[in-house]
């Protein structure tokens, strides 16, 4: 590979990496205009990781975030690969919080796996429920 091609690989990726963490700082502030409290975002685990992690009363969202040029194109970039990562996230993510002195156990919450997609020239969509698994369905 020509120095060249390698440096303009490197700038697309910069360019996406930045994009990417605009549009979850957008989906952050449209959560917690909606009543949500942001417990972690871009949180990651040996088993995977996930976008942001939410809570709005008893109920724990793990959010995966996706800019992309229509909501269509964003519903189908979530795949199944992704979705098993953001369960293994989600899954460390309630262990620790079971842990953690103070806190109600995590079996007092609901969880649910939603999706936010962020499209030019609109505000930011979020679907709920997107997906259900395991011991959460």
């Amino acid at each position: 590979m020509t120095g060249t091609r390698r440096f303009h690989r490197q700038a697309s990726g910069r360019r996406a990496d930045h994009r990417g963490r605009r549009a979850e700082l957008w989906a952050r502030v449209w959560l917690v205009l909606k009543g949500y409290r942001i417990l972690a975002h871009r949180f990651k685990s040996p088993r995977g990781e996930v976008d942001i992690v939410a809570q709005k009363r008893n109920t724990i969202i793990f959010a995966e975030v996706k800019a992309r040029g229509s909501l269509q194109d964003a519903k189908e970039a979530l795949r199944f690969r992704q979705r098993v990562r953001i369960e293994g996230a989600a899954d460390h993510f309630m262990k620790t919080l079971r842990q953690r002195p103070g806190r109600e156990k995590s079996g007092d919450y609901t969880v649910r796996f939603d999706l936010i997609a962020i499209v030019p020239r609109r505000l930011p969509r979020h679907m709920k429920g997107v997906w259900r698994t395991g011991p959460y369905a």
